[in-house]
Order: C-alpha cells, then structure tokens, then sequence
C-alpha cells in the first residue's frame, strides 16, 4: 500500500474537489476494503450531483434519493449546463455505479473484488471526462478545415 495512494485515474483539471476527495479516500481503501471503495465511489456520485447543481431536497424539504437526483440530472430538471446528449450519455454510466454502490453499501449481497472497483471507476472517469474535458471545439473545427482544404489553415 502507498500513501498517499495512487489515484484510481487521472481527473480532468475541472473535477471539483469534492468529488477528488471520495475518488481519493476510495483510491485508498480499493486494495484493503474493496466494498468501502464502491462506497466512497457512490458517495462521489452525491458529490458530483451537488457539483452539478442537482437538489439534494425538494420543494418541501424531503431529501431526494440518488437515484431520483439522477433521474433529475439525465432528464435535465436541475441546473447545469451540461447538453442533453451528455447528460444522458453520463447518466447510464452514473446509474450503473449507483447499483453497484448501492449493492456494495446496503445489501451486500454481491462480492466486490478490487477488480470490480477499478471497472466502475471507470464508469466514473468516463463520465467525469465527458463532463469536464476541455472544450476541443476550436480544434475540431481546425481539423475540418485543414481536410477541406488538405493543407495546413491558419
């Protein structure tokens, strides 16, 4: 084991800190306590929907589970800014890491291997990516007009 250990992926500059942490404290724990990982990585998920600007309470003050916080966030009722396609795109990717950490927090029904924790983390680094890379619009827009003209554009 390291400490600090090693991250479970390499996180997009704009990743709020918030979420690190929980990635961090699961980055820690995955090898020694691989059902503590999937549950600090669930916890990322609650981080990243307040990050997201996702409610964490309704109207009436009643707290949203995470699901339904999900629910909020693919079908784009709470704030962001995030376009729909990738909302919805990262939503599938969340919703799976919810399962699991659902699986691996309450019930226990399922055996989490080490394994089992890089894959979700994964899911979780995809999402993040698709949320916080860089815009590459300018560069794509570059790129398209270097092959129309098959030579270098300025």
């Amino acid at each position: 084991m390291l400490y600090p250990a090693l991250p479970l992926f390499e996180l997009p500059d704009d990743v709020p800190d918030a979420v690190v942490t929980e990635l961090d404290r699961a980055a820690a724990v995955v090898w020694a306590d691989p059902r503590s990982a999937i549950t600090a990585l669930r916890t990322g998920l609650e981080r990243l929907m307040d990050a997201q600007g996702v409610p964490a309470r309704n109207k009436v003050g009643r707290h949203l589970s995470l699901h339904q916080r999900l629910v909020d966030f693919r079908t784009g009722a709470a704030a962001g800014t995030t376009d729909a396609a990738t909302r919805v795109e990262a939503s599938d990717l969340l919703e799976a890491v919810k399962w699991v950490g659902n699986d691996g927090t309450h019930t226990g029904s399922t055996p989490i291997t080490a394994a089992d924790v890089l894959e979700i983390a994964e899911f979780i680094e995809i999402a993040l990516k698709m949320l916080y890379a860089p815009n590459n619009a300018a560069a794509l827009a570059r790129a398209k007009r270097i092959i129309a003209s098959k030579a270098l554009v300025r």
